[in-house]
């Protein structure tokens, strides 16, 4: 089974690692190097206590839908996005209903991403909502 293995240093990193339970792929992804130093082309690890989480992942079944966001989006009371992933939590959300939004800028416009948390690159804050994702769902909406 792979797993994607996540924790946060100075911004959310994960890798993946093939185990038989979650235990075991934060056993083996924590081999003693920070975060800081992981590499996904590199087979680094990183200290026990930085590591948060571990959930099944398929990397290679990403599925990209090319809509509105469907779901209603939680936000600050001001209407603005989450900041921070913590933001969402201390409202009682978990980490799979917390969504990363970013923009790509391109000759046809804009592209909004809602997709999972991990994103840091064009992120333009984060959003919660009730339904949970699987981590590998992607809904792109270009204006």
């Amino acid at each position: 089974m792979k797993y994607k293995v996540m924790g946060s240093y100075q911004y959310r990193v994960y890798k993946y690692i093939e185990a038989d339970s979650k235990e075991q792929a934060m056993d083996i992804a924590c081999q003693g190097k920070p975060l800081h130093e992981w590499n996904l082309e590199v087979n680094q690890s990183a200290y026990k206590e930085e590591v948060e989480s571990a959930e099944e992942a398929y990397p290679d079944e990403v599925t990209i839908i090319k809509k509105t966001f469907p779901f209603e989006e939680q936000r600050r009371e001001s209407g603005d996005f989450f900041s921070t992933i913590q933001e969402a939590k201390d409202l009682g959300f978990t980490e799979d209903q917390i969504w990363s939004v970013v923009i790509t800028d391109h000759d046809e416009g804009y592209t909004y991403t809602f997709g999972p948390s991990n994103h840091w690159v064009d992120l333009l804050g984060y959003v919660a909502t009730k339904e949970k994702h699987d981590g590998n769902t992607y809904y792109e909406e270009t204006i």
